[in-house]
C-alpha cells in the first residue's frame, strides 16, 4: 500500500509537469479510485474524481469520464454525503452516460441510485432494488448474459445493506451469500479491512472495530463489545462518517437493551 501510494503521488506530479492532457483523466481516476483512500480520508477523492470526469469529457476519454462518475458516487455515498443531493448528481451524470452510450457504468450508477431512492422512502419495497432508477428483476438477466460480475455483485451488495438496515437479516444473509459468488469483481473481507485500517485508519478503523464489536457481542464477550462500540462511535465522529455514527449507536443501544441495561440503552 505504501509503495502504491508513492507511485500514485508520483504519477499525479508528472501529469502536472508535462503536456499530457490525454492521459490526465485516466491517471487522476486510477489514483483516486484505487490508491488514495488507502492512505487519505475518502472525502479527499471526491473533487479529483469530479475533475477526472470533466477532463475526460474535454479530451474524449469517455471511458474514464464515465468510471469517474461511478466511483465518485460510491465514495460520496460511503462518505455520508446528503442522499437527496447525491441522488440528483447521479441522475445528472446518468443523462450524460446515456448520451455517450457508457452503458456498463450507467448500470452501476443506477444500482446505487435505486439504493439511495429506497433509503429515501421512494420505493414500494425498501429492501428490493426495484423502482424509478433500476429494476433488478429485469437487469440481473442482462448482467448475467454480459458476464458482468461487478454489476451483479453490486446488486446483491446493495440489497444486503438495505435488508440489514431494515432488519431483514435472513434476506441480508441470502444477498451476502449471492454477493460472495461474485467477489471476483471487487475486493472485501475483515482480514483485508484490518490491513487497510493500519494504513488509513480514518477510513477503515471504525468499520473494522464495529465488525469486531458485533463478533464479541455474538460470542458473549460483553465488556469487549462495549469497549469496541464506544471506540467505533468516537472514531466515526472524529472522521465525519455520519451514517456509521448512527449505525454504531443503534447497535450499541440494542446490545445494552438485550443485557437489560435500559437506562444506558435508551440514552
Amino acid at each position: 500500500i505504501d509503495t502504491g501510494y508513492k507511485f500514485g503521488q508520483l504519477a499525479l506530479s508528472l501529469i502536472e509537469r508535462g503536456d499530457s492532457k490525454e492521459i490526465q483523466a485516466g491517471t487522476i481516476f486510477l489514483v483516486n479510485a484505487d490508491v488514495k483512500h488507502y492512505r487519505e480520508h475518502i472525502q479527499e477523492t471526491l473533487i479529483p474524481l469530479q475533475s477526472a470526469y470533466s477532463i475526460g469529457l474535454e479530451t474524449g476519454d469517455l471511458k474514464f469520464a464515465a468510471l469517474a462518475t461511478y466511483i465518485y458516487a460510491y465514495h460520496a455515498y460511503l462518505n455520508g454525503n446528503n442522499l437527496v443531493e447525491l441522488s440528483q448528481q447521479i441522475a445528472n451524470y446518468n443523462q450524460v452516460l446515456h448520451k455517450f452510450k457508457q452503458i456498463n457504468t450507467l448500470n452501476l450508477n443506477q444500482v446505487l441510485q435505486q439504493n439511495i431512492l429506497n433509503l429515501l422512502g421512494e420505493s414500494e419495497d425498501p429492501c428490493l432494488l426495484i423502482g424509478e432508477a433500476y429494476n433488478r428483476d429485469e437487469m440481473l438477466r442482462i448482467h448475467e448474459q454480459a458476464n458482468d460480475a461487478t454489476a451483479i455483485f453490486y446488486v446483491y451488495f446493495n440489497q444486503m445493506i438495505l435488508n440489514y438496515l431494515f432488519e431483514n437479516f435472513e434476506q441480508a444473509l441470502e444477498n451476502a451469500i449471492e454477493a460472495e459468488k461474485y467477489l471476483v469483481g471487487v475486493t472485501a473481507n475483515q482480514q483485508k479491512m484490518q490491513n487497510w485500517a493500519h494504513h488509513a485508519p480514518m477510513n477503515f478503523q471504525h468499520k473494522y472495530d464495529l465488525v469486531e464489536a458485533e463478533k464479541n457481542r455474538i460470542l458473549g464477550q460483553n465488556w469487549q463489545a462495549a469497549e469496541l462500540y464506544d471506540l467505533t462511535i468516537k472514531q466515526a465522529e472524529e472522521n465525519g462518517f455520519i451514517q456509521e455514527i448512527a449505525l454504531a449507536n443503534e447497535l450499541a443501544a440494542k446490545f445494552y437493551l438485550e443485557l437489560g441495561k435500559e437506562k444506558v440503552g435508551k440514552a
